[in-house]
């Protein structure tokens, strides 16, 4: 048991303990306990519960904050050309620690989008798994389908957004021609 001089603390704490261990937080003062935190097992799935920052506002800000510096973390791993293998090894974890289990799964099967609840933009989420991947794989693990598969979703992803913006320019062109006639001053 560990005992923390801060909710925050506990928050940071709780959030990089491993799930297999099955932590729990309990908040005690007066001689009043009750569980803030804990980890629950569904099937064969291990995961730890979502702290409320309604309900447990720095317990949740700290949870939150050792997230954030972990999502911070792997991203700039992953914009690096190379990582050594403790950088390989570091990513891989904290992959693991903020996809989940589930995530991860995905991932090996080459779904960049298992990483949206974490990673909110998708070039950044697509750049964080193919690193992910890539120093999988070179911890001899096989991760080449899912690899491309990342990287052809990079590519319709990018198509998707290129057509986007195509659209978008023609229906201004559009406005501005029928604007023009309306005023009188089309050609």
């Amino acid at each position: 048991m560990q005992v923390f001089a801060t909710a925050a603390e506990a928050g940071a704490a709780f959030y990089h303990a491993e799930a297999s261990d099955l932590p729990l937080v309990i908040h005690s003062a007066d001689n009043v306990a009750r569980t803030v935190a804990r980890t629950v097992r569904i099937g064969d799935t291990v995961q730890k519960s979502r702290p409320s920052a309604d309900r447990d506002g720095d317990f949740a800000a700290g949870f939150r904050e050792a997230e954030r510096r972990d999502s911070a973390e792997a991203r700039d791993l992953a914009r690096r050309d190379t990582l050594t293998a403790e950088q390989q090894q570091r990513l891989v974890g904290i992959v693991e620690r903020l996809a989940g289990r589930e995530a991860v799964r995905e991932l090996r099967a080459g779904h960049a989008e298992a990483l949206s609840h974490v990673i909110g933009d998708a070039a950044e989420r697509s750049r964080v798994a193919e690193a992910f991947l890539r120093a999988e794989q070179a911890q001899g693990h096989d991760r080449a389908d899912a690899i491309e598969a990342v990287q052809r979703e990079r590519e319709a992803a990018r198509i998707a957004r290129a057509l986007e913006e195509r659209r978008a320019a023609e229906r201004q062109a559009l406005q501005t021609r029928a604007r023009e006639r309306d005023e009188g001053h089309e050609l």
